[in-house]
């Protein structure tokens, strides 16, 4: 069995490490990097959208040849939803962690205006010229992502922080149909002490993708840094359904 880690705004598959090693005793783990990861000025940074990263999950599962398990992270959950709808028979099951699942023609700034808080937007410099957004290094960004992170962890994940395409958030989810998206099997681990995504909106998002299994860990935004073992065992709990 395959297991496909994709990352959320502003990280890289390097947030995954611990989950990882946890998981390798299910199957073949894999953590991928979205388009943009290292950012450079340059003509084909700006060009980058969320249909970038489908493209690439999309690539990557298809070189596996067999569904996968794929789990997303916030942001992640357009990319994950909207290639189940262009591929359900390369996915096994989707699980979104703290994660915003989109409807039809809706991007995540759509998702974003819904919410019951401002989130982490408030700390967030947008550059268009660029395509670039980036998060501040503050202490009021540091207590809104890693609340429930050991402080030092908090401080260096803040700091390792990378910019993320702009228009990622911008770029609208096509289509979600019942036979595409509607298909493929789904879990929620929502995640109690989040101050980016509420609980509450974390409970529209499932009920909005029609969710069948979920999972309820009392962490923030970023369980992978601040609690890892525990996202391992709720990870374990919902794959392990399928098998």
């Amino acid at each position: 069995m395959h297991i496909v880690l994709v990352h959320g705004a502003w990280h890289t598959a390097s947030c995954w490490k611990q989950i990882l090693k946890g998981l390798q005793t299910l199957g073949t783990v894999h953590a991928i990097n979205m388009p943009g990861r290292i950012f450079e000025n340059s003509s084909t940074y700006k060009r980058l959208t969320l249909n970038d990263y489908v493209t690439t999950l999309e690539n990557y599962l298809k070189s596996i040849g067999e569904p996968c398990i794929v789990i997303g992270h916030s942001l992640a959950g357009l990319t994950i939803s909207q290639v189940a709808e262009n591929q359900p028979h390369l996915i096994k099951q989707l699980i979104y962690i703290a994660a915003f699942i989109p409807q039809s023609d809706e991007c995540l700034f759509d998702i974003a205006a819904t919410i019951s808080n401002p989130g982490i937007s408030t700390e967030a410099i947008s550059y268009p010229a660029l395509n670039k957004i980036e998060i501040k290094r503050s202490d009021r960004a540091k207590s809104l992502i890693y609340n429930s992170c050991p402080p030092l962890i908090a401080e260096k994940e803040l700091q390792s922080m990378i910019p993320e395409p702009l228009k990622a958030f911008s770029t609208k989810i096509k289509f979600l149909s019942p036979e595409g998206f509607g298909s493929v099997a789904k879990a929620y681990v929502k995640c109690l002490d989040d101050r980016v995504l509420l609980p509450y909106d974390q409970e529209r998002m499932i009920q909005r993708g029609n969710v069948s299994r979920v999972y309820e860990l009392k962490t923030d935004h970023c369980p992978f840094h601040g609690h890892p073992e525990a996202l391992v065992e709720v990870l374990k709990q919902s794959i392990q359904t399928i098998l």
